[in-house]
């Protein structure tokens, strides 16, 4: 399993354009990190375009855990090697730490929409929630009489993405130390409420979102997909956060470690570096896991994947995962275009409706009209995907980054 990655790191891979883009917008802080410049500058400028980056430190690591397991990973001379580090920089994690870490197997979520199952990824993400959330609001629609991406279309996805993020700030967080309404915000019965609060000409202030005023009757990543030829499917996505986590580099061992800190809420309303708030139960806590965006879903017809997909980008995760997802289903549109289709993002605060380029201007106005404050956004996620259509294979990725996707039929 690890093989192409030891190989990769061993011998390296040529500098190409979104990385390189990447170095260079983080130039400065790269710099003020010397093992970390050491792999991705010369002579502490970026490396000419092309030019191969070798980890030949990363490539000894991997091959230490293909060998020995995580033990070595958490107990043993990379653990060691971490905790030493993250001591010299001023952090508080201890080999003991490491040592006493362990992951938490979690049942997925489980949805349903247009009669298929939807199968995503739990708290403490908020993107399964927010995704299934967002389906049973959006399957009370016939979205396929609306024109695509139309501004019709686009609000009513604008309006179903800010009840859905306002609730994430507000009720999500690692279920472990905080009581998530997963039942009650992934019910149909919510989505009917929601629906009911939705407006075809209007939108409204942040404070209008949200569960907190409903009243029920009793009752930021990369991804990747796999579907083998016998039918078993893997979804996954991964993350240090921002790019280059926190760009300290674990001298010896190649490891970057990440910035997930800034997941957590570290206090009410602040927001962190992708402009989310949260509240309490994202606070921070020892042992606590912070909330991400990570949306991995498996889409299930007659009990059979159809639908691999996936995205990057921080909370722009969920509006991309949820639109490739849209444009399949409802749309009808193939691979290729449903994920190189222009998107949308909007997350309740900042009161703002991101939009790509390709929104055609005429659409643009029309939200504005409607009240929404418009903004043009380079990309909205990252996404990929696999389609299963008439016992054909179909894998795409995006061209929003340089991404590769094969099928091998």
């Amino acid at each position: 399993v690890m093989a192409p990655a030891i190989r990769y790191a061993a011998e390296g891979f040529p500098l190409r354009g979104h990385l390189r883009r990447a170095i260079e917008r983080q130039l400065p802080s790269i710099r003020k990190f010397p093992d970390l410049a050491r792999v991705l500058l010369a002579k502490d400028e970026v490396l000419p375009e092309g030019e191969r980056i070798r980890q030949p430190e990363l490539a000894e690591t991997l091959k230490a855990v293909a060998e020995q397991g995580a033990q070595v990973f958490y107990q043993g001379w990379i653990a060691q090697a971490i905790a030493d580090t993250i001591k010299k920089e001023g952090g508080v994690l201890t080999l003991d730490d490491l040592k006493n870490y362990k992951p938490v197997w979690r049942e997925p979520i489980i949805g349903n929409y247009r009669k298929r199952h939807v199968i995503t990824m739990p708290p403490p993400s908020s993107g399964g929630i927010a995704l299934i959330q967002m389906l049973n609001v959006l399957e009370g629609y016939q979205l396929h009489r609306i024109p695509h991406n139309s501004a019709t279309y686009l609000h009513l996805l604008a309006e179903t993405m800010k009840h859905a993020f306002a609730d994430r700030a507000q009720y999500l967080g690692d279920p472990d130390f905080v009581p998530v309404p997963t039942e009650k915000l992934a019910s149909k019965e919510y989505a009917a409420w929601i629906r009911g609060r939705i407006s075809s000409v209007r939108t409204f202030s942040p404070r209008y979102y949200g569960l907190a005023s409903f009243k029920p009757e009793q009752g930021g990543t990369t991804h990747f997909g796999v579907l083998d030829r016998f039918g078993d499917a893997v979804s996954c996505s991964l993350t240090i956060n921002t790019q280059f986590g926190s760009k300290v580099l674990v001298p010896g061992t190649g490891v970057i470690l990440n910035n997930e800190m800034d997941d957590f809420s570290i206090e009410p309303s602040a927001p962190n570096v992708y402009g989310l708030i949260g509240a309490e139960a994202n606070s921070v806590q020892p042992k606590k896991r912070p909330l991400s965006s990570m949306t991995p879903t498996i889409i299930l017809q007659d009990d059979r994947p159809a639908l691999i997909v996936g995205a990057s980008g921080g909370p722009r995760i969920i509006s991309a995962t949820l639109q490739t997802i849209l444009n399949v289903l409802d749309f009808h549109l193939p691979l290729k275009k449903a994920i190189e289709s222009a998107r949308i993002h909007h997350q309740w605060i900042p009161d703002e409706l991101a939009v790509e380029g390709k929104i055609l201007p005429n659409t643009r106005k029309s939200l504005e009209r409607i009240g929404h404050a418009v903004k043009e956004k380079g990309s909205l996620g990252v996404a990929q995907a696999i389609l299963v259509e008439r016992a054909k294979l179909h894998a795409e990725a995006d061209p929003r980054k340089e991404e590769k996707a094969s099928a091998e039929r």
